[in-house]
């Protein structure tokens, strides 16, 4: 009896060992299987996680062409309309704009020599214009001044002439007005010349004389004023310019002649000489024109008194 149980119980024991080295082959087994299922796995998710990858990155690639799309889409909007914009602003700049326009000018004037003058030229626009003044003269433009009031003091007869005032803004073309200037002076007389002329010859004498206004011209013969027509005389006054003309010399024609220049602001006089061939003669005539000075000093002042 015991040693039938003892049997069972060996054979129990082997059964048990071969059960459990069964049950190490097949969980050696079942790890190894494991591990190749989890190596799959790893593998499939590795070639899912590449194909997501790329996936995910050509959606991005769409995403970010669609925001340039939009943006290059949305820019060209905004910068047309800011083209339109800029268009409109610049169209209402120039409906602001004003060309220049001067709006207020001085008259032309007469002034006597050694005054002062003031020249006045207001001018309007948008933006404001510039304003400037310039003297034309026979010498040429002169720049004056860049303001509005030109003002000159103690003004000279080189000094008359026309202004030119200048309104500019870069709108439209400069608007340009002009003022005449005149400069009232006395006579002065320029270099006359003594003549010789023989008996029976034509003589002329000239005498020229600059004044504003223009002079009035007498002739005298020593004590005696000559009328034109009068013993073959004729007396011409053309401008600032006068002649005495002798159509037929004589002896009684040679002599110490006078000429005088007058007008408002004054007189003045000279003496010229008409003389023969051979006659001698002082160039300058200092003693000749001192005493006709002194005797016509009182006729011109009282022919002054009664002309003006």
């Amino acid at each position: 009896m015991r040693r039938k149980k003892e049997k069972e119980r060996k054979r129990e024991r082997e059964r048990k060992k071969e059960r459990e080295k069964e049950g190490r082959k097949g969980g050696k087994k079942g790890r190894e299987k494991g591990r190749e299922e989890g190596r799959k796995e790893r593998k499939k998710k590795r070639e899912g996680g590449k194909k997501g990858r790329k996936k995910r990155r050509k959606e991005r690639k769409k995403e970010r062409k669609k925001e340039r799309k939009k943006e290059e889409k949305g820019g060209k909007k905004e910068g047309k309309e800011g083209r339109k914009e800029g268009q409109r602003k610049k169209k209402k700049e120039k409906e602001r704009e004003i060309p220049p326009q001067i709006i207020n000018i001085s008259s032309d004037i007469t002034i006597n020599e050694g005054s002062s003058v003031t020249l006045l030229c207001l001018a309007f626009g948008r933006p404001e214009p510039t304003v400037t003044w310039k003297h034309l003269s026979s010498k040429g433009q002169g720049f004056i001044s860049d303001d509005e009031y030109l003002e000159i003091t103690g003004i000279t007869r080189e000094q008359s002439g026309e202004y030119e005032c200048t309104a500019v803004n870069d709108v439209a073309a400069p608007d340009i007005r002009r003022v005449k200037v005149t400069v009232n002076y006395p006579p002065s007389i320029s270099s006359p010349k003594n003549t010789g002329v023989s008996v029976g010859q034509k003589g002329i004498l000239r005498c020229e004389a600059s004044a504003v206004p223009v002079a009035e011209f007498q002739w005298f013969k020593e004590e005696t004023r000559l009328a034109n027509g009068l013993d073959g005389l004729k007396i011409e006054n053309k401008g600032r310019m006068s002649t005495l003309t002798f159509f037929n010399v004589s002896e009684k024609d040679y002599g110490n002649y006078t000429c005088v220049a007058i007008n408002k602001l004054g007189n003045t006089n000279a003496s010229i000489i008409l003389y023969g061939p051979g006659a001698v003669h002082d160039g300058n005539n200092a003693a000749s024109r001192a005493m006709a000075c002194i005797w016509l000093s009182g006729a011109l002042f009282a022919y002054f008194l009664l002309k003006f």
